[in-house]
């Protein structure tokens, strides 16, 4: 019995393989404070939400380094997509690390800049409404939007 489970747990074990070896056919990059408010690198498998690895830095030269250290090219090939988010410094590197993916920007991050873009359309019609007329207090109104539940 004892000699069975060894063999078994051998077996298995040529088998294996680190996952950090293992690319998804679809990442995604991140970053976020990390310690004394520094900016960390995250990549993750967008279909199944797994992170994958974090770099304690997410300048481009640590990025390229760790993905050419840790994946081989045809590795790196078989990535169709990396979606990010609109940090232009990981758009200039993509192409050179994965070859064949396609480059998609993070949907919340363009929903998030259409909402600043308005928001601050609004505020400057507002600014430039006369509180003291009638007609334009009436539109104040409408376009004050802060404290509303939606």
């Amino acid at each position: 019995m004892k000699y069975y489970i060894l063999y078994i747990i051998n077996k298995e074990a040529k088998n294996y393989q680190s996952y950090d070896r293992i690319l998804p056919a679809h990442l995604s990059f991140d970053e976020f404070k990390y310690a004394k408010g520094q900016l960390a690198f995250e990549y993750i498998d967008a279909k199944a939400g797994d992170i994958l690895d974090i770099l304690p830095s997410r300048d481009g030269r640590t990025v390229k380094s760790h993905f050419i250290s840790h994946y081989s090219l045809r590795d790196r090939k078989k990535v169709q997509t990396v979606t990010v988010d609109m940090n232009a410094s990981y758009t200039g590197f993509i192409p050179l690390l994965f070859p064949k993916a396609n480059i998609i920007i993070d949907r919340f991050h363009i929903i998030q800049l259409i909402n600043r873009s308005m928001n601050k359309t609004r505020v400057n019609v507002m600014n430039r409404l006369n509180t003291s007329n009638g007609e334009d207090q009436k539109k104040y109104r409408r376009l004050n939007v802060t404290g509303r539940k939606f």
